[in-house]
Order: structure tokens, then C-alpha cells, then sequence
């Protein structure tokens, strides 16, 4: 390749980058595509490529490049988890499952990754074994909080509510603007009938995420069960006020 055309390429890529970071997905897409016409088949585009692709809703399409990147270049963590995370917007569970697990053979004390393969797992069923997955996250990255929120996801999923419950409290001790773990910590509370602590995660969660709507029909059922059935009434229609 001339200097010109490797210039040209650089600044393909570059303002592709800027743009894409900008949050304009469509023009970042043809400066893409334009370096790819520079050199195909060169990796970090393809990458890049397929990332912006799969945003503007063509997951098939992007997934294809990522793919592309991934075999041109097949020690890169990032190209990894951005296929992991194609496979499982297509629900292709099992193969965003060998990803993760091509990747933490490259970075074995990633958090992420362990999370991503956790994640995998549950979505999969295979509960114990995500559990096993989430421990090993939190216990070499004790202040990851991701790590320990999906942990307690999958305690609660194995109807361990208590113990689920202690573990989202541990969430919120750790990150307190985490608003999805005041309403998960909610709804292990009501499992557990404890039903004003339930009322107060909630509480908690549409104060620090007005839109999040789950968190409204979760209370309300919570209100309705303390015989507050006006209350109840008000925050749905407060609810459908926001998306009817």
C-alpha cells in the first residue's frame, strides 16, 4: 500500500472513530467501510465495522464481520466479547458461550469475561454451574459490582431468596445509585414477605431511575398486598402516564 492510500485509510478509520464515539452510528458505518476499501480485510475496521453495524439493528450483518475480525485476529479480547455480545442479541446462547470461554483462556482473571460466561450459563439453565462461574469473579474482584449483582441473580433464580436478598444489600453498599439492584433487592424482599422492606427497595429504585417501568407494577403489587389499593392505582397510572 502507497503512503497516500495509508493516509487515506488512517483518516477513514479516524473520523469513522469520532463520529461512531459522537453517537453517529450511520456516518461512522461509511468511513468504515470506506477504510475497508482501503484495505480489506484489515481487522480493526472489521471490528469497528461490525460493532456499528450491530448497532444500527443488522445483527447478522455485523456478526459476519465480527467473525471476519475475530479469525484475522483471534487473540484479541475485545473483537471476542464484541462477537460474544452479537451472539447473544441473536440468542445463540451456546456460541456466545464458546466465546467467552476462548477469551478467558486469553485474560483468566477478567471479570467480565467470567461474568459474560455466568451470564451464559444461567441463560442456558445450567444455574450451579453459573453460580460457580459468578464466585470465582467476585471473589478476585471484590469491588466489582457487576460480578456480585449477577451472583445474586443467579442465587435468586435457584429460589434462594435470602440469600439473594443479603447480596443485593451488598450491591447497594457498594454502588448506591445501582437502581436495578433496589428493585431485584425488592423483589426478593416480597418473596420473603417482607413486604414495607420490599416497598422501600423499590422506592429507591424509581428514585434513582424514574423511567424504569418494572420497578411501578412491582410496587404497586406491593401496595395492593398492604391493602393500599389507591396507592396502587396512582403509581400504575402514573406508570402508563410515562408509556401508555
Amino acid at each position: 500500500m502507497s503512503k497516500r492510500d495509508s493516509r487515506k485509510f488512517a483518516q477513514f478509520l479516524d473520523t469513522g472513530l469520532r463520529l461512531h464515539q459522537a453517537g453517529d452510528v450511520q456516518h461512522a458505518k461509511h468511513f468504515y467501510e470506506q477504510a475497508l476499501k482501503a484495505r480489506p480485510h484489515h481487522p480493526a475496521a472489521l471490528n469497528l465495522l461490525g460493532v456499528a453495524t450491530m448497532q444500527s439493528g443488522q445483527t447478522d450483518a455485523g456478526i459476519a464481520f465480527l467473525e471476519q475480525a475475530v479469525a484475522l485476529r483471534p487473540e484479541d479480547i475485545a473483537f471476542l466479547t464484541n462477537l460474544a455480545s452479537g451472539y447473544l442479541d441473536l440468542g445463540r446462547i451456546d456460541e456466545a458461550l464458546g466465546v467467552f470461554r476462548r477469551a478467558i483462556n486469553l485474560a483468566p482473571r477478567d471479570p467480565d469475561l467470567r461474568i459474560g460466561e455466568g451470564n451464559c450459563l444461567a441463560m442456558l439453565g445450567r444455574l450451579a454451574e453459573a453460580e460457580a462461574d459468578l464466585r470465582i469473579a467476585t471473589r478476585e474482584h471484590p469491588r466489582h459490582v457487576l460480578g456480585w449483582f449477577n451472583l445474586a441473580n443467579a442465587i435468586k433464580d435457584q429460589g434462594r431468596e435470602q440469600e439473594a436478598a443479603d447480596l443485593y444489600l451488598h450491591v447497594t453498599q457498594l454502588a448506591p445509585d445501582f437502581a436495578q439492584a433496589y428493585n431485584n433487592l425488592g423483589i426478593a424482599l416480597y418473596r420473603l414477605g417482607q413486604l414495607e422492606n420490599s416497598e422501600q427497595a423499590y422506592q429507591a429504585c424509581i428514585k434513582l431511575m424514574p423511567d424504569f417501568l418494572p420497578a411501578y407494577a412491582n410496587l404497586a403489587i406491593v401496595l395492593n398486598d398492604l391493602r393500599r389499593p389507591q396507592e396502587a392505582e396512582a403509581l400504575c397510572r402514573q406508570s402508563l402516564s410515562r408509556d401508555p
